[in-house]
């Protein structure tokens, strides 16, 4: 699949519009700035005047209401998340007139349950089902949503403070959905529950407890999380082929680097299974130099990562 992305519903309305040739098919998101996904669809059927392009809504709104709302302004679909992969591809394939495997007919959406978890909880096998079981991918999923988690707490801090209550619901529907697709459960319905609270007003003197329930939720995950990165990391140390005392492989490093950069240039997720090699292959020879990479890949940064590589290769290439 070649892939547009657009930064918000304007633009992604600008690029349906200016598309050459035309898209096979839009997953719009709900929850975005400037112009949200309703308006973004009601816009692109009715000023467009694009009535067959299919539009699938990919959001964690999943509620009967959100998947009438979508309906009604001419979505073809809704996809909740964390959504499953083989659904997906089945959808897109049905919907943009592509020949699907004998077999996706069997494939239904997951259903919409509204469970209790115990603080804590974290799904590994069903997060890993959603990457195709590649456990160095969901191990650097894991550590992005590991550091991005204060920055959830310190934003519904902040947003709350100066009664933001727009930005706060938008903090919240992001975690909802970050934490389900990592497989942290009771995190994702803790976002739900202050999501849903923040909707139907909340007066000054409750903000202070709503960011109590996301600390204590962010602090049972963060217990969960610690020793299974550690085991991952472990696992990835283990299978190094190379000691602190083996000089660096030069050529080796720049073969790998210069992979990972093809891969970084066309924003190819196997980038992250690369930057995994090169970990395990020149990571303890390299130091505190490929720091700036690891973080990189870390946040998914595909540019900075781009920019930490052609460091390496200067430095250590040259």
């Amino acid at each position: 699949a070649e892939i547009t992305v657009a930064e918000n519903g304007a633009l992604g309305v600008q690029a349906v519009a200016n598309a050459t040739p035309a898209f096979d098919a839009v997953l719009m998101d709900l929850q975005m700035p400037v112009m949200d996904g309703l308006e973004a669809t009601r816009t692109i059927r009715q000023d467009l005047g694009i009535a067959s392009l299919p539009i699938i809504a990919m959001t964690a709104n999943v509620m009967q209401a959100d998947r009438d709302a979508c309906f009604a302004v001419g979505m073809n679909e809704h996809i909740g998340k964390p959504f499953e992969l083989d659904h997906l591809v089945f959808v897109l394939q049905r919907l943009a007139g592509q020949v699907a495997p004998a077999t996706a007919t069997t494939v239904v959406a997951p259903a919409v349950t509204q469970l209790q978890f115990e603080p804590g909880d974290l799904d590994e096998g069903g997060a890993l089902a959603r990457v195709g079981g590649n456990a160095e991918l969901y191990a650097t999923v894991l550590q992005a949503f590991e550091a991005e988690m204060p920055n959830a707490l310190e934003q519904l801090r902040t947003h709350l403070h100066t009664d933001a209550l727009d930005l706060a619901k938008r903090a919240m529907h992001t975690l909802k959905g970050l934490a389900a697709t990592v497989g942290a459960r009771h995190l994702s319905l803790v976002a739900l529950q202050l999501e849903q609270a923040l909707k139907a007003g909340v007066a000054p003197g409750d903000h202070a407890g709503l960011v109590v329930q996301l600390q204590l939720a962010i602090d049972a995950l963060s217990a969960k999380l610690t020793p299974l990165l550690v085991r991952y990391q472990s696992a990835a140390t283990n299978t190094a082929t190379f000691s602190a005392l083996v000089p660096i492989d030069k050529a080796q490093l720049q073969s790998d680097l210069q992979a990972l950069c093809q891969l970084l240039d066309g924003s190819n997720m196997l980038a992250v299974n690369a930057h995994t090699k090169i970990q395990k292959s020149h990571g303890t020879q390299l130091g505190a130099d490929i720091e700036p990479l690891r973080q990189a890949m870390g946040r998914f940064d595909f540019v900075s990562a781009r920019t930490a590589c052609d460091a390496l290769l200067a430095k250590h290439c040259g």
